[in-house]
């Protein structure tokens, strides 16, 4: 088991607040009720546009791998925690399964409202700069 302390966490206080169901940019990656401290990192639900309309993404396969890309698409962060079951999305729950090579969500193996996936099952990433500490050094 991986067990992670950000030091940021303190530091988290501003809401990250998304409105509306429709969206231009094809791929674009959002996070929704999270939060973000500017300079540490953010944290919330993943959506991701598709077909103009944000949708969610499922928790099965969702790793480090996907996190990362997540993390990637939203800026320049250097570590990514993948959260399942974060749960409270709307619209339709997209799969995603990667390598960990793709510049985004998209170029990854994909499907569209998957069976198996609810709301309840949609996934989560924190995602922050450089300074953390790895509690696996002091156990």
């Amino acid at each position: 088991m991986q067990v992670l302390l950000g030091i940021s966490f303190l530091l988290l206080v501003q809401i990250v607040v998304v409105t509306g169901q429709q969206c231009s940019e094809e791929g674009v990656v959002r996070l929704a009720d999270g939060v973000s401290a500017e300079g540490v990192g953010v944290y919330g639900r993943v959506e991701i546009c598709i077909n103009q309309q944000w949708g969610t993404v499922c928790d099965g396969g969702w790793d480090v791998a996907e996190a990362r890309i997540a993390c990637s698409q939203l800026g320049a962060f250097d570590f990514a925690i993948a959260l399942t079951e974060y749960g409270g999305g709307s619209g339709l729950i997209h799969y995603f399964s990667c390598a960990g090579n793709e510049n985004g969500l998209l170029n990854c193996s994909s499907d569209l409202d998957v069976d198996y996936c609810y709301h309840s099952r949609d996934v989560g990433v924190l995602c922050y700069y450089g300074w953390f500490i790895d509690l696996r050094d002091h156990i």
